[in-house]
């Protein structure tokens, strides 16, 4: 039971990182309006990815692993649009 909560734990926080390690590249990107050196392709595959990891969470109903990876997409996303936003505005 211990190990169980432990291992809920570090899947949560391995989450959290996985989402919080975007903070910084999404913050240089709204401050410099600059996605210049940055592939809109890495960012999409990580989105379907994180997608398909989700909806094979929700069909084994691993909610905790689930949850801990929802902000982790809306990170991707959230990269995904300032890069489309911002491409449009460097052409």
């Amino acid at each position: 039971r211990d190990s169980m909560n432990l291992g809920n734990l570090l899947i949560v926080l391995a989450g959290l990182i996985w989402a919080i390690e975007l903070i910084p590249q999404i913050h240089r990107t709204i401050r410099t309006k600059s996605v210049e050196d940055i592939s809109l392709s890495f960012f999409v595959l990580c989105t379907f990815a994180y997608v398909a990891y989700l909806i094979g969470n929700a069909i084994l109903k691993n909610w905790v692993i689930f949850f801990a990876h929802v902000p982790s997409l809306i990170m991707n996303l959230i990269m995904v649009v300032l890069i489309i936003v911002y491409r449009k505005r460097e052409v």
